[in-house]
């Protein structure tokens, strides 16, 4: 900032140049502009991450999203895909990759996990699932119904809610077919929803 002599009084910008006066003094200085800082590494992956986790919701089939929704409503979430960003953001990559498909969330709530639960192929193709009921707090979550999503594991963006699967949670085991999915590695999330619908259970994970 240099003081000048002012004898047009001229005030404002010229060029690289802005003359300024105070009082009677006057003084020039340069026209500094304000440069944005670039976003961080750390910023950009985040926003990438948030793309494909919005796109993998977008795509979601309406059985799903269904599962989601009530999930949401049974944690005070306010909609199903609130709820799944929340609990699926962390476990995808900026590149459209999911690090780990055990940690895949659709659901959760008020009512009970199930123990010990396992899975397998038998030989003609079907999948069974048993557990233990131990964890139940509650005789009426007895009559709570297994709802299960399937993920092909080389179709990893493209779950389905798994027709004709009748089982409650009291029965300790289920048997059903995967459609589309023979010969493949499936991973299988479950849940376990109250009669009326309003009761959600964790997801729990199976791979067969």
């Amino acid at each position: 900032m240099a003081l000048i002599e002012n004898v047009l009084d001229m005030r404002g910008q010229v060029g690289e140049l802005v003359v300024c006066k105070r009082g009677k003094t006057s003084y020039v200085r340069r026209n500094v502009e304000k440069i944005k800082s670039p976003a961080s590494r750390m910023q950009e992956t985040m926003r990438r991450r948030w793309k494909v986790a919005i796109r993998f919701y977008q795509q979601l089939p309406e059985g799903v999203r269904r599962v989601l929704n009530g999930a949401a409503r049974d944690c005070g979430e306010w909609s199903g895909y609130n709820f799944f960003l929340k609990e699926n953001l962390k476990v995808l990559t900026e590149d459209g990759e999911i690090t780990d498909l055990g940690l895949l969330q659709f659901s959760a709530g008020t009512r009970a996990r199930v123990g010990s639960l396992e899975g397998r192929r038998t030989e003609e193709g079907r999948v069974e699932l048993w557990w233990d009921n131990s964890p139940m707090t509650d005789e009426e979550e007895g009559e709570d119904r297994l709802v299960v999503i399937a993920v092909a594991e080389n179709r990893m963006f493209s779950p389905e809610e798994v027709k004709g699967v009748d089982a409650a949670r009291e029965d300790g085991f289920a048997r059903f077919s995967l459609d589309n999915m023979e010969g493949r590695k499936a991973h299988l999330y479950c849940c376990f929803v109250s009669p009326d619908g309003r009761g959600y259970s964790r997801t729990q994970h199976v791979a067969v």
